[in-house]
């Protein structure tokens, strides 16, 4: 078994007059390997800042999705 981390720094654009940063991390877990595909688990999250509309002050989160399973073969 292998962990993998990995992390993604950009720019959103057409979502406001002007670009929003984007950070987002990755982590896989190996669970099986044959020859050049291996299959495993990831989940990814990605941090976000809302403005609260009730107390209008900005609250800081974090968006994770589930665990899911994938399949890896380069071609």
């Amino acid at each position: 078994m292998k962990l993998e981390l990995s992390a993604a720094f950009g720019l959103v654009t057409g979502y406001q007059s002007y670009p929003l940063p984007l950070t987002g991390v990755q982590a896989r877990l190996d669970l099986y390997h044959k020859g050049k595909m291996d299959i495993g688990i990831e989940m990814a999250a990605m941090p976000y800042i809302a403005k609260d509309s009730v107390i209008h002050k900005n609250k800081f989160g974090v968006v994770g999705t589930t665990p899911f399973l994938s399949l890896r073969y380069p071609f």
